[in-house]
């Protein structure tokens, strides 16, 4: 049994923009991150929600583009919260100490 590919898919909810992240979120998979949230960005967003829920990785590579997106959405007003996250995502956002500074919510 192979590893799920990475998927990154858009949502609306209560005018909100929620990107529902999939898969490993690694060096060969941040791009494609980034690159959505470069993308759902381009608007005014006023609040993002990344949807952890199915993700079943993460590295150093995916926290730096976590970070990179929460510093721009903040820089321009908004706010970027992290929602439904697996408990190997929260072992990692607790031992960096990022709940400080990310808005983060468990499943």
């Amino acid at each position: 049994m192979g590893v799920p590919p990475f998927e990154v898919s858009k949502s609306l909810e209560d005018n909100r923009s929620v990107l529902h992240i999939r898969g490993e979120l690694d060096f060969g998979t941040a791009g494609v991150l980034h690159d959505a949230l470069i993308q759902t960005m381009e608007g005014d967003v006023e609040h993002l929600i990344l949807d952890m829920e199915d993700v079943t990785f993460l590295d150093s590579e995916g926290v730096k583009v976590l970070l990179q997106a929460h510093r721009k959405v903040s820089d321009c007003g908004g706010v970027m919260s992290i929602r439904n996250c697996s408990r190997f995502v929260q072992n990692v956002f607790e031992i960096l100490g990022l709940q400080q500074y990310l808005e983060i919510s468990v499943s």
